[in-house]
């Protein structure tokens, strides 16, 4: 748990200070949720909480699987690609520029064997056909890779 609040607040250093603090706000409720069953929060709180937190901002944020499962995407995927949950699930790397292909699978392999990739800029087909290029920050957290994403101008 300790590691996962670590990374989400690393995730969101370039929101507005104000939005740090709501967020931060989130965190130790979700803290609390942990730390003390007397004083937990219902599910459908938590759930809202979780949500609230991730659809933040304009980073888009992901939890993938080893076969591009998409366990968790936020809002901003959609605002930013035009796509649909169902479109992606599963299908992440049809979206990708043809030129970045091998780039991308290379750093994926990168990301499964050193835990993390920072930096990394490829390209993903909006719905309306044109590329938007992302800036990736990537994370290997129990077997699933964590991302943030920033779309580039």
């Amino acid at each position: 748990m300790a590691d996962a609040l670590v990374m989400l607040r690393q995730m969101i250093t370039k929101l507005p200070d104000a939005t740090i603090r709501e967020v931060d706000a989130g965190i130790e409720q979700i803290r609390l949720v942990n730390g003390s069953p007397k004083n937990a929060l219902n599910w459908p709180r938590r759930q809202a909480l979780a949500s609230t937190f991730f659809d933040l901002g304009p980073t888009m944020l992901s939890i993938v699987d080893r076969e591009h499962g998409i366990w968790v995407i936020n809002a901003t995927w959609g605002r930013v690609l035009g796509r649909t949950f169902e479109e992606m699930d599963g299908k992440l790397l049809t979206f990708i520029h043809p030129e970045d292909q091998t780039k991308t699978t290379t750093a994926i392999e990168s990301i499964y064997e050193n835990g993390v990739l920072d930096h990394f800029v490829n390209r993903y087909q909006h719905a309306e056909g044109h590329y938007v290029a992302i800036q990736w920050e990537s994370r290997l957290v129990q077997g699933c890779i964590y991302s943030s994403g920033v779309p580039l101008p």
